[in-house]
């Protein structure tokens, strides 16, 4: 594996583990949780929206009524609401010498250069703001 490969995929365990962390973390009246889905995807679930992370290509994918391997108490699934799938495509990058990715927001169309500690924030602000969180 090059180096580049290397940091990326370092990187890319970084973000899932900051991102992991956030379990338990209350927003709004609801409460983070870290599972996996059905496929062995990891997500990030608050309320009745996740965040799915998808390793080759390295995407997050934000949508409702996740499929869980293994439903905790703290998780409810509401079916029949079903907002658009938003997808973040996420490259390896570098912002002044320092690791960064650029992540591709195809609800946006827009480009956006972060960390993975200001990407672990940016998922956790989008799943609070997705249609069907509250």
């Amino acid at each position: 594996m090059a180096k580049k490969d290397e940091e990326a995929q370092s990187e890319w365990e970084k973000l899932k583990h900051l991102i992991s962390q956030k379990r338990g973390k209350r927003v709004g009246a609801n409460e983070l949780s870290w599972d996996m889905d059905l496929s062995g995807n990891a997500l990030l679930v608050l309320n009745f929206v996740a965040a799915s992370f998808y390793d080759r290509p390295r995407l997050i994918r934000f949508s409702s009524t996740p499929q869980l391997k293994s439903l905790s108490p703290s998780v409810h699934i509401q079916v029949g609401k079903a907002p658009a799938v938003v997808t973040w495509s996420l490259r390896p990058s570098s912002r002044a010498d320092k690791f960064v990715w650029t992540v591709d927001d195809d609800e946006l169309g827009v480009q956006k250069t972060l960390t993975s500690a200001e990407l672990s924030d940016a998922v956790e602000t989008k799943l609070a703001n997705y249609p069907g969180c509250s």
